[in-house]
């Protein structure tokens, strides 16, 4: 396994699927918004963990992406959205 430098970036080749892992309060808020933001594209979408407290949740999921602009436009529809609280 190769261990990247803070500054580096890995080498990914497109198209490629993707995971993401989202945390928010509304499971079935996220996952409409999942929806929403890959365009009913999102595959092996499944519950992650729930904090102990019962309040977040988390939703993994995978969609193919073809290039960088669309992995990271993905990545930033969720972090700005008001329903979900983090990415991964």
């Amino acid at each position: 396994m190769k261990v990247f430098r803070h500054n580096e970036k890995p080498e990914i080749n497109y198209p490629t699927v993707w995971e993401y892992c989202v945390m928010g309060e509304d499971p079935d808020a996220l996952r409409a918004l999942i929806g929403q933001v890959t365009m009913n594209r999102a595959k092996k979408i499944r519950h992650g963990n729930t904090s102990r407290s019962g309040k977040y949740v988390s939703i993994r999921f995978q969609v193919a992406v073809t290039n960088e602009a669309e992995r990271l436009r993905i990545f930033e529809d969720l972090r700005d959205s008001d329903i979900c609280r983090w990415v991964l």
